[in-house]
């Protein structure tokens, strides 16, 4: 039992012992983690503190500043000077709280500090880390705008050293160029004063203006050379030819006074020199301009020389083709009046026919008028050749129209003598035509005629006889006659076709009956058929007769009907008129 008791108390000693060890190894922990932790946020406001800030400000502060930077700066005092003593002071005292509250093993309260210190110091490093941002930001623009001005300062040898080693291309504009250098060089020394001054407002605006100055000087150096030599060479070399083109045509009597050449190239000239004398000041779009507009006048110069030259080559041969033309028009003219007065009573002539050819010959002697016009001044030498070229170009299709126009009229006055002649023709072949079939009805001796007949050859006649009347009168009316003469014709073709009709007819069916009589007496069929024929054509009916006839033969020849009817197709179309 005592022994029992004993190992009881032995085990509870050590497990007292245990929780004694693991309770100060736990505290201990506690301590250790805290205390690091408070080593670690110290460490980070150490780190804060070894930032080059101090200097950055200092550098800021003796370094040229533009006024923004200025109002800037001394925020930036101000924002150091709260970091360094009133929060640096502030997270020191918290520091020493903490590790105070360490040792006294007041862990719970010590961790509160610790985190709030935590959030304290992140704020400080954000501010600390965006002052530090700022002031760099501060010196590098020092830094850009020197290092800008250096890169000024380069362009500018490099431009100097390209003018020293080529002086001569641009002359006589070499004291400009060194003024536009003396300038610039100039402004290079206004820009430093103001930099030493703090001026950095001022000083870049003269930066800004210096860099237009530079751009203009690398223009002047890179155009002014090939501006100089169009002046001074090809200009004048194109001037020359101009010249030499115009004492060449000049010399050539040719008539161009009018273009006024001399006054124009002394303008010429005088643009050139101008341009090469006026060089006070390097203005490029004015020498520009100049070679511009003299090489714009002298190929203006050139073309017309070429024109009037061409134009005096080709006067003479166009005159002569306007001479040539309107002499035949006028003659065509005179015969178109001529012959108009001689058919004038003797046709009937409508009034817008004469009119027609009143305005035609008034036409023709303006252009006649016009073109002696052109002649006298071309013989006086009053004149200028493209502008006559010019009036001959427009009076000759003029002309042209003309003679198409007194052509046709001139035809029309022939054929009218034409239409009278192949009237007259007509109307004698229409009287032949009724001679011919009244003399062919007599010759056959039939025993009658229908009424009908007779009233066509009176209609006939009747018709002959109106353009009988037509032809004989004064004046002839060529159209109305030619009505009536048609109709006349018409009618005259249709009893040339009827008479011949009736003759062809009239004679088969007298041959048939004929032919048939053999057979009367053997056969009364063919005795009835042909006494009926016999009378058909006896009252003159010798269709009817021709057809009876047919069929009394064609009772003993069935084929007969279709040879006779054949034949007398034949017959009459061979002997028709039409």
């Amino acid at each position: 039992m005592n022994l029992d008791f004993k190992i009881i108390i032995g085990i509870i000693v050590l497990i007292l012992i245990i929780f004694v060890i693991a309770l100060l190894a736990t505290v201990s922990i506690k301590k250790k983690n805290r205390l690091t932790k408070l080593d670690n946020l110290q460490n980070r406001v150490d780190t804060l503190k070894a930032l080059p800030v101090q200097y950055l400000l200092n550098k800021v502060n003796l370094m040229p500043k533009s006024d923004d930077v200025k109002e800037k700066f001394e925020g930036w005092v101000h924002t150091y000077h709260q970091l360094t003593k009133e929060d640096g002071e502030d997270i020191k005292k918290n520091i020493s709280d903490i590790e105070s509250l360490i040792y006294a093993r007041k862990y719970k309260e010590s961790n509160i500090k610790l985190n709030n210190l935590t959030n304290k110091i992140v704020a400080y490093e954000s501010k600390y880390n965006n002052l530090l941002d700022e002031l760099t930001v501060a010196t590098q623009i020092d830094v850009k705008n020197r290092e800008e001005l250096t890169n000024q300062k380069e362009l500018f040898r490099n431009y100097k050293k390209m003018y020293t080693t080529n002086t001569e291309s641009y002359a006589p504009f070499n004291d400009a160029v060194e003024r536009y250098f003396d300038n610039i060089k100039d402004s290079f020394a206004n820009i430093d004063v103001l930099l030493n001054e703090s001026q950095v407002d001022k000083a870049k605006l003269k930066a800004a203006s210096l860099e237009g100055e530079l751009l203009k000087i690398k223009d002047i150096l890179n155009n002014l050379p090939i501006l100089l030599e169009e002046l001074r060479i090809e200009l004048p070399k194109i001037f020359e030819e101009v010249e030499q083109r115009y004492k060449e045509v000049l010399a050539k009597k040719y008539h161009i006074s009018h273009l006024d050449i001399p006054n124009r190239l002394k303008e010429v000239n005088s643009v050139i020199n101008n341009a090469l004398t006026k060089n006070n000041e390097v203005i490029l779009d004015n020498i520009h301009d100049s070679i511009k507009d003299a090489n714009s006048e002298l190929n203006k110069i050139e073309k017309e020389l070429d024109e009037e030259v061409r134009a005096n080559e080709k006067l003479e041969l166009s005159l002569k083709e306007l001479s040539e033309k309107c002499a035949d028009a006028d003659k065509i003219c005179k015969e178109a009046n001529s012959e108009f007065q001689k058919v004038n009573l003797k046709y009937y002539i409508l009034d817008n026919e004469e009119a027609n050819l009143n305005m035609e010959t008034n036409l023709l002697l303006n252009c006649i008028m016009r073109k002696n016009n052109i002649i006298a001044k071309f013989e006086n030498d009053r004149f200028i050749a493209s502008e006559l070229n010019n009036q001959i170009s427009v009076l000759l299709p003029r002309v042209d129209g003309l003679k198409i126009a007194l052509n046709a009229y001139l035809n029309h006055l022939e054929e009218l003598q034409i239409d009278e002649k192949r009237l007259l023709d007509q109307h004698d072949n229409m009287v032949y035509i009724i001679k011919d079939c009244e003399a062919r009805l007599r010759l056959m001796n039939l025993p009658i005629l229908s009424q009908a007949y007779y009233n066509s050859i009176e209609q006939c006649k009747d018709g002959v006889g109106q353009v009988d009347e037509l032809l004989k009168a004064t004046p002839l009316d060529i159209n109305k006659t030619k009505i009536v003469c048609s109709e006349a014709t018409d009618n005259v073709y249709k009893l040339y076709d009827n008479s011949r009709n009736l003759l062809k007819t009239a004679q088969m069916a007298e041959n048939t009956i004929t032919f048939a009589n053999r057979y009367r007496s053997s056969y009364p069929e063919i005795e009835t058929m042909l006494s009926r024929s016999e009378v058909f054509f006896g009252n003159g009916e010798y269709t009817k007769a021709l057809s009876t006839a047919i069929e009394a033969v064609e009772f003993l020849h069935p084929e007969v009907k279709q040879e006779l009817l054949e034949y007398r197709s034949k017959e009459l179309k061979s002997s028709s008129y039409r």
